[in-house]
């Protein structure tokens, strides 16, 4: 088995959190808060709010497996965003890149 094919993702929301406490400059934080997702990093909720990513992804995920005397298989699993997540800060566009990647292999037994 063989497959390409595209994938959509829309980040919603999360949490981090940490023991003891965070120093952002000179403003301390309670080590815990929220996770964003939004196109520009100049403004947030609240101090304790991360700014992760943009809110759509978008790339594309194979898949390459392979079935042993039709009861055990083997399968590969990659996916390579295409999209740039790192958010803008107003105007300001960084120059690097955050993309989506991720590896998995599976190993199964049918009865």
């Amino acid at each position: 088995m063989l497959t390409a094919e595209p994938y959509v993702g829309y980040g919603t929301k999360g949490k981090w959190k940490t023991n003891g406490t965070v120093l952002l400059d000179d403003i301390m934080i309670e080590g815990k808060g929220d996770i964003a997702f939004q196109n520009d990093n100049s403004y947030s909720r609240t101090m304790e709010t991360y700014v992760y990513a943009k809110l759509w992804d978008y790339g594309v995920h194979f898949k390459m497996g392979y079935t042993l005397f039709e009861r055990y298989s083997l399968i590969f699993d990659l996916q390579q965003g295409i999209a740039n997540l790192q958010p803008s800060w107003a105007d300001f566009k960084p120059e690097d890149s955050r993309k989506n990647k991720s590896f998995a292999i599976s190993l199964g037994h049918s009865f």
